[in-house]
């Protein structure tokens, strides 16, 4: 997985790299350079004009060398800097070397300064970078809402200027004083701000670019915050082996459905069959045995619960809904199995009526307002994220919080968060596959660390397929379990 680190952290790294590669600062920066150029000459077309604003600092540096090297591919660039004494010595250096190259292409930004640029023009955001410490001046803060009101597509370099790298108690992001970008290109790992709702907004897409940091750092630098791939996914997939049969694959019970909901108990078995469990059992409203049946024909169906510990994992709350049956059915499962419980949707908010305690070792899967109604409003995401964080550890469960980049935190206080997935995802039934996922998974035998993070991936995943082919505005919940078999063709190869 890649880590999350901070600002200080990405320094260290950067120094790391420099004493031990060894490298001088100044090739360091060309070779990120040289990597942001590399991406750029793949999504954008020549006919384009690049107008680079760069800050005084590295990032700016990062700006210059880029353009020079855009000017080796005949971009049409230009750059836009302020006067300053105030530079840091990469900044100089590269800024020297476009004073060298052709001084026409460099223009002095002053209080007056206004641009008109062709709306198909592209901006480079080189001003501040990921060592951004508010407050920001007057001076910044009318550049920044002068390029965010040109209607150019902006790509920023490491970080939206003007955004925290990683979120801070009393911060709020404000738009007037942050660049909003199209894209951006973050160096050698995520942010924790560009993974957060309400702070990665600012950074539209963004791409980790690779600069080669010294892999040893991560050695003795082990961040709790880590971000999880499709590399780690194929690591992950326990692959079957020649001898099995269907009891190796374990044995999943799925609690879904109530009359009015008896899709729910369909999508949800359907993903667990099709995520690989040997052996699907549901329990649902008997109004839904025939469109169950129907639907998953391969998927057993129990209306009792008696021997519920010869079950590998249990799947319980999608549609099941808040009469008396199914809170005796909620109450009865968390109390009476050793089992491991995957819990969503109705299921959490029973819990919390009834002042009933999840069991250790449980995953729960809540989007942000179950979250807010179990836990308590938070102010903004980074507040959620943080109560998610103490109240794993507190209660000793794993809590995927869905969304983009979806989070999911575990009770040694660690947090991963998802690289897949997409927003058509954010639809009816959605959720009580990801449950399905999950739950298939566990009984597997995945330890449920593993049954989490590779859940919400493959979940992700299945999604962007079904995205690449159909459409994000027409996307389904059954369309995501139909790309389910595509998803596991390519990690099992």
């Amino acid at each position: 997985m890649l880590p999350v680190y901070n600002a200080s952290e990405i320094k260290n790294w950067d120094n790391f790299t420099i004493e031990n590669e060894p490298i001088s600062s100044t090739n360091l920066m060309e070779r990120a350079a040289n990597a942001c150029v590399e991406w750029i000459v793949k999504h954008i077309s020549h006919e384009f004009k690049i107008n680079i604003f760069a800050g005084n600092g590295n990032n700016g540096g990062d700006g210059f060398a880029i353009g020079r090297l855009l000017l080796h591919y005949n971009y049409k660039v230009a750059f836009y800097f302020k006067k300053s004494e105030n530079r840091t010595s990469d900044n100089l250096i590269n800024l020297k070397k476009i004073e060298d190259l052709n001084p026409t292409l460099l223009n002095i930004l002053n209080d007056n300064s206004r641009f008109e640029f062709n709306e198909n023009d592209i901006i480079l955001d080189c001003i501040f970078g990921v060592g951004f410490k508010p407050p920001i001046d007057n001076f910044w803060n009318k550049i920044i809402n002068s390029i965010n009101n040109t209607g150019c597509k902006i790509i920023s370099i490491d970080m939206p200027s003007g955004l925290l790298s990683e979120p801070a108690n009393g911060f709020v992001p404000d738009k007037n004083t942050i660049v909003q970008a199209w894209h951006t290109l973050t160096f050698q790992v995520p942010k924790l701000s560009l993974l957060l709702p309400g702070w990665g907004d600012f950074a539209g897409n963004f791409t980790v670019i690779n600069i080669n940091l010294k892999e040893k750092f991560k050695e003795t630098n082990l961040s709790k915050i880590n971000y999880f791939t499709i590399d780690d996914a194929k690591k992950k997939l326990i692959k079957r082996t020649k001898f099995s049969h269907k009891g190796t694959y374990g044995h999943a019970l799925i609690i879904a459905g109530s009359e009015q909901k008896c899709g729910a108990a369909i999508l949800c078995s359907k993903a667990c069959l099709k995520s690989g469990a040997g052996l699907v059992t549901a329990v649902s409203n008997k109004i839904c045995n025939t469109s169950l049946f129907l639907s998953v024909p391969e998927v057993m169906q129990n209306d009792g619960f008696d021997d519920i510990e010869k079950y590998n994992a249990i799947g319980i709350g999608p549609g099941i809904g808040f009469d008396v049956f199914a809170v005796e059915i909620v109450k009865n499962i968390i109390t009476k199995t050793s089992v491991p419980l995957v819990i969503d949707a109705d299921a959490i908010a029973i819990l919390r009526k009834h002042n009933l305690k999840i069991p250790e070792n449980s995953i729960i899967t809540p989007h942000p307002k179950e979250f807010d109604n179990f836990a308590g409003n938070s102010q903004n995401s980074f507040e959620r994220y943080q109560k998610a964080m103490k109240m794993a550890q507190e209660l000793k469960i794993t809590i995927v919080l869905k969304g983009a980049n979806t989070a999911i935190f575990f009770n040694d206080g660690s947090v991963v968060f998802n690289s897949s997935g997409n927003p058509g995802m954010a639809t009816a039934g959605s959720g009580d596959v990801l449950t399905g996922i999950i739950t298939s998974l566990a009984c597997q035998k995945y330890n449920l660390k593993d049954a989490a993070t590779l859940g919400v991936f493959i979940h992700g995943m299945a999604g962007d397929l079904a995205a690449s082919y159909n459409s994000l505005t027409g996307l389904s919940a059954m369309d995501i379990i139909d790309f389910l078999n595509p998803v596991f063709k390519e990690l099992e190869n």
